[in-house]
């Protein structure tokens, strides 16, 4: 009776200190940058009328560049030091060599493989970067095909891909899985514990839900994933089956309001945080804001992977999305000068 007892009460404090855990809320403090140096951007284009930029990225000598531009193609490649045009593809539409939609894409830096998931017409597509540069008619090289299972984002795993968000199941709304063969196996739900003052229940669920951003190393090991609202940034642990968080830093609390179907900000209270994120096997770099002036975008920052400032480059333009050459030290990024024009710009870092 006394042994029962005792092993009894042993496993009740260690679930105890188990919920006690994950109970702990998460602590903000302000991010402290090791050192802060202002870049000089050369400008690259600044003719090729373009809207709202939705990602952009890297490869050989090329730009890859999504973005709005009317009934236009989706997608577009430029020459990376020359900031020539070189070709356009995935015109609007449900046919072969087309798309509904493309917001978010992932590039496989060793194959030149891009995939993105097209939301509108719920289709999964892929296609070479070099045979559809090299090739006139481009979209014979475009792969599509319906995907049963919902996401926001795709990224390129090891024989497997990673999906950003997902459909409620329950209660809960799938964050991460990993899709091996159209089967799921392995899902992520936990959120941060962060209370948001004067929302319900959902607590910091709606901040990812609307206003999340998400990089893979090149590597395919570790995955970032930050905050639009406020500044949390989660670095996780990638293996072929598994999705492990390994380090959790709260630089701004988010601050929101909710309505119906999405979140708005806050004048004077809401601070914004991670507007873009980029991941290359040594660092993440990001679109930092930390000031509750929407508009002020103009800084990049540096992380290493434990989550530690290390970098903040200041710049003269408002910055919409970055993709960085390591090799050749330099940022790309896409943004408006000030003159409010749409440019892509380089950065000697």
């Amino acid at each position: 009776m006394t042994k029962f007892f005792f092993y009894t009460t042993i496993i009740s404090l260690l679930l105890l200190s188990g919920c006690r855990q994950e109970e702990k809320e998460l602590a903000f403090t302000a991010p402290e940058f090791r050192q802060t140096k202002h870049l000089e951007g050369k400008v690259l284009v600044d003719t090729f009328v373009m809207g709202l930029c939705y990602n952009m990225d890297c490869y050989k000598d090329y730009l890859l560049v999504s973005a709005y531009r009317g009934d236009r193609e989706l997608l577009n490649f430029f020459d990376k030091n020359s900031g020539q045009h070189i070709k356009s593809i995935l015109p609007i539409g449900r046919g072969a060599g087309e798309a509904l939609s493309l917001k978010d894409f992932d590039l496989d830096h060793s194959t030149g493989k891009v995939m993105f998931y097209d939301i509108a017409g719920n289709k999964l597509t892929d296609f070479i970067t070099d045979s559809v540069i090299a090739n006139e008619n481009a979209g014979a090289y475009i792969h599509s095909r319906n995907y049963p299972i919902y996401m926001y984002k795709v990224l390129q795993g090891n024989n497997s891909y990673i999906a950003e968000g997902g459909l409620k199941e329950g209660d809960k709304r799938l964050r991460l899985s990993i899709i091996e063969n159209d089967s799921t196996i392995c899902k992520y739900y936990t959120y941060p514990n962060v209370r948001i003052p004067g929302t319900d229940a959902k607590g910091i669920e709606p901040a990812y839900t609307y206003g999340s951003r998400i990089a893979i190393s090149p590597d395919k090991k570790r995955l970032a994933y930050s905050t639009n609202y406020g500044a949390i940034l989660e670095i996780f642990d990638l293996t072929p089956r598994e999705i492990t968080l390994n380090t959790i830093k709260g630089y701004y609390r988010p601050v929101y309001a909710l309505n119906k179907n999405s979140i708005q900000s806050i004048p004077g209270e809401t601070v914004w945080g991670f507007i873009d994120l980029y991941a290359t096997d040594k660092y993440i770099y990001s679109i930092f804001s930390g000031s509750k002036n929407p508009k002020e975008t103009k800084n990049i920052a540096v992380f290493d992977w434990k989550g530690n400032c290390l970098d903040l480059y200041t710049t003269d333009y408002q910055l919409e999305k970055i993709c960085v050459d390591e090799t050749n030290r330099k940022i790309y990024a896409n943004g408006l000068d000030p003159n409010l024009e749409t440019v892509i710009v380089s950065f000697d870092i």
